[in-house]
């Protein structure tokens, strides 16, 4: 019979502890940070689709107001003001038209079909970028009683401008004094994505008015259809 003094025992020695604990380590550690840069990538992908879903919110909002642009035939004072500003080195244009709508923007009371709009950004508190605001106003008065209805367009606009076409050449802005509406505006919305440099990703869209008369300037009416000016809008 064996002494019980040479009886091995069946379970782990501290070593094969120690070892174990350090395979079980390393796996959980690897798991991590597998998990970690899944979560980075997916959040990035998020990131970008909310930018874009914000981008494609302000230009279709612009497109679709300025597609409804009241014609405007040089014997009227609801004048087309494009404005070439800019804020911290990035675009900050604004624009202000008139527009045909029936759009109800103060519901129960007496409204024109013909709204004043304006389109620029905004500081926001709390915020490290602007906001895009619409605002709308859908009566004829005169100052100082003119305002209107301001509205949220997107948020985190790091730029935005505008180019407009006049049938010879592209331009920066569009004073008042020229009492007309160009034949076609190119509009970049920058929309930044937060991260350490401060990258601002430029989304772009070329309007133009067919057939809508241009007094005193030259140029067909389809001429701003080819958009073929070498503006960068201040985006690079």
């Amino acid at each position: 019979m064996r002494s019980p003094a040479f009886h091995r025992s069946s379970g782990f020695t501290l070593i094969e502890l120690l070892v174990a604990a350090s395979l079980v380590g390393i796996v959980l550690a690897a798991g991590a940070t597998l998990t970690y840069q899944v979560s980075q990538a997916r959040g990035k992908v998020d990131q970008l689709a909310r930018h874009h879903a914000e981008a494609d919110a302000a230009i279709r909002t612009i497109a679709t107001a300025l597609t409804q642009q009241f014609r405007n035939t040089g014997d009227d004072d609801r004048v087309f003001v494009g404005i070439d500003d800019e804020v911290d080195g990035r675009p900050a244009d604004s624009i202000r038209f008139f527009a045909v709508s029936n759009r109800v923007i103060r519901p129960g009371e007496p409204e024109s079909d013909v709204h004043e709009i304006e389109f620029y950004l905004e500081p926001q508190d709390g915020e490290p970028y602007p906001a895009l605001l619409r605002r709308t106003d859908p009566t004829r008065n005169e100052e100082p009683d003119e305002g209107g209805v301001i509205e949220l367009v997107a948020r985190g606009i790091g730029g935005l401008d505008f180019e407009y076409f006049d049938g010879q050449q592209w331009l920066p802005d569009w004073p008042e004094f020229l009492g007309s509406s160009p034949m076609a505006l190119r509009v970049t919305v920058g929309v930044t994505l937060n991260d350490e440099a401060g990258t601002m990703r430029p989304y772009r869209r070329l309007i133009y008015f067919p057939m809508m008369p241009q007094p005193g300037q030259g140029g067909g009416a389809n001429g701003g259809g080819s958009g073929s000016g070498n503006g960068n809008g201040g985006f690079r």
